[in-house]
């Protein structure tokens, strides 16, 4: 069973090809070198050029490009082809690759279809094919059908090579999933799933996986003794009926998979609680104290979170769970406001202030220096009247940078403490439960 997406690629040619071939090398001369070592090959990848070699795509897409004098923003295509986790190995999954590649689009494009083993859940294929054809110089038409025509003709070779076909499946052409999944990040479907599948594991009974999945912070719609049970999920307005999640979270996959424990009495759900014991350990709320504090606080959380993997449920809001995704993020925030000596709000507010007043100066200086520009009376001259706006446009946009930044920090702060306030609250409550379950 494999799932498909395809979507354009704009910009560098090369980077996406520079990806497919190996995401974590550069050049593509390195990547040529590692894909033809046989020693790594079968840990890490497989790289396969369909009318063209690994070792020329790049130069190949370009030249057909030129030839044709086609070149406009769309440089590529790009497709995805996954697999569940153990139905294929990874000579299989190759063949299946290049097979479908071949299929769709081998006798007009060049393409190059790469197999990357370097995630343990699954294994996928990567189709990177110019958006030029070779034959008539013909762009790729894209069109909703295309990824229908994936699917449909990634089925028919997974079916000849022995392998299952999920039907009626719904089709996915989410590049910004694909990138979440690249990174080694999960999106929030694959959250909400994997709290499913540990409410499930700690299940004797439909009643209690309903109230495993309440304790973890959702909400039900229609329960599971309902023919489609479904959810609310933070953030979201409709509920999610859980069959969407897929094959095994059907009403019938569910209540299976539930009596699977019926006799092994699964422990419960031990939950962490993460503010507790931040604000235990600093003796203090001090995610109260300011907008500098509620930052240090929550990526306070978020590593206490990380250090205990195998509870994937650490806090017990979906909110704070979700919010992970954005780690990064609120590392470079919280970084900014210590760089700049912010930590209240009121400070915080100050520093776009003072920021505005300074980047409309250098604004006014620029266009005074577009006058003298202008009016310069050689070329030496007007080069260097050029050199210093640039300078000032740097200037420019370091400042707008950070006045966006320091209004994303503000446009959050209530947000972020609410969420903070309301994965306390939970604690509390989960704790109290706990020590009445225990007398």
């Amino acid at each position: 069973m494999a799932t498909t997406s395809l979507w354009k690629i704009s910009g560098s040619l090369k980077k996406v090809l520079d990806y497919a071939e190996n995401p974590d090398k550069t050049s593509l001369q390195n990547v040529i070198d590692y894909a033809s070592d046989t020693a790594k090959t079968d840990n890490e990848l497989f790289v396969t050029g369909i009318n063209c070699e690994p070792n020329n795509a790049y130069e190949l897409m370009t030249e057909t490009k030129r030839q044709f004098g086609k070149k406009d923003k769309v440089v590529a295509y790009h497709g995805y082809q996954s697999f569940k986790e153990g139905e294929v190995t990874p000579e299989e999954c190759h063949a299946i690759g290049v097979e479908t590649a071949k299929r769709l689009w081998g006798d007009r494009y060049e393409i190059i279809v790469t197999t990357h083993l370097n995630t343990q859940t699954h294994l996928h294929n990567h189709f990177v094919f110019n958006s030029v054809s070779f034959v008539d110089g013909e762009k790729f038409k894209y069109k909703t059908e295309d990824i229908y025509k994936l699917r449909e003709v990634s089925d028919e070779v997974c079916k000849e090579f022995g392998k299952s076909v999920l039907e009626n499946a719904p089709f996915h052409n989410n590049s910004s999933v694909y990138w979440v999944h690249r990174n080694g990040g999960l999106t929030q479907t694959d959250i909400v799933k994997d709290d499913i599948d540990i409410a499930i594991a700690h299940s004797y009974s439909p009643q209690s996986f309903m109230q495993n999945m309440i304790d973890m912070g959702y909400r039900f719609n229609r329960g599971i003794f309902n023919e489609y049970p479904s959810i609310f999920v933070p953030g979201r307005n409709k509920p999610i009926r859980l069959k969407s999640f897929g094959e095994d979270y059907t009403r019938q996959r569910l209540l299976e998979r539930i009596s699977e424990n019926r006799y092994t009495h699964p422990p419960r759900i031990k939950f962490y609680f993460p503010v507790v014991h931040i604000l235990r350990r600093n003796k203090r709320a001090t995610w109260k104290d300011g907008i500098l504090s509620i930052w240090k606080t929550l990526l306070d959380i978020f590593e206490l979170m990380l250090t205990r993997p195998e509870e994937k449920q650490v806090p017990i809001s979906p909110e704070m769970r979700f919010e992970i995704q954005k780690l990064d993020k609120y590392i470079k925030q919280y970084e900014f406001m210590t760089a700049n000596k912010i930590e209240t709000v009121d400070e915080l507010f100050s520093f776009v202030l003072e920021s505005q007043k300074k980047m409309d100066e250098f604004i006014r200086q620029r266009k005074r220096i577009d006058n003298k520009i202008r009016r310069a009376s050689t070329p030496e001259e007007r080069e260097l009247y050029k050199a210093e706006r640039r300078e000032l446009s740097d200037e420019i946009a370091v400042i707008r940078k950070d006045i966006a930044t320091a209004k994303d920090i503000r446009d959050n702060n209530s947000r972020v403490y609410k969420m903070i306030d309301k994965e306390h609250s939970l604690e509390v409550k989960q704790s109290v439960k706990n020590v009445e379950r225990n007398r």
